[in-house]
């Protein structure tokens, strides 16, 4: 499968399964936030689903067994939806990374802040620096 299909039908596995576990699984213990990206293999017959799972170590770990138990599903409507000959392994991984890119977007915005805040004082100091007597002049 060349890369542009591969991408192709990872994101358009990605898009079904974010309707199918949001409105067709009706398991309480999936917590899922979402699913942020799908990983096919070069021949289509597996695919690493990254998701976000809300709530502790224990919750993640129940969410993605309540998904495995459902790869089957998934899996049938997958090939009739998307009407692929066989629908790959699915296999669900906890998105870790998306965690770690929220804490690093929250760090960035307390710079950002503290950069204005910076600047400010120092636009405000050049400007009572700028109010005081002139230079003198050279008297050459």
């Amino acid at each position: 499968m060349d890369e542009r299909r591969q991408q192709r039908v990872a994101d358009a596995i990605r898009e079904e399964l974010s309707e199918l576990v949001v409105y067709e699984l009706a398991d309480p213990q999936i917590r899922l936030l979402g699913i942020t990206g799908v990983h096919l293999s070069p021949d289509g017959k597996k695919a690493d689903v990254l998701v976000r799972i809300e709530g502790d170590e224990k919750r993640r770990d129940a969410t993605l067994a309540a998904l495995g138990k459902a790869t089957g599903y998934l899996r049938h409507q997958l090939a009739s939806r998307l009407s692929l000959r066989q629908a790959p392994d699915l296999r669900f991984v906890s998105d870790t990374g998306a965690a770690s890119n929220e804490r690093m977007e929250s760090l960035l915005k307390k710079a950002q802040h503290w950069r204005r805040k910076l600047d400010a004082a120092t636009a405000e100091g050049d400007a009572s620096a700028g109010s005081a007597a002139p230079p003198k002049a050279d008297p050459r």
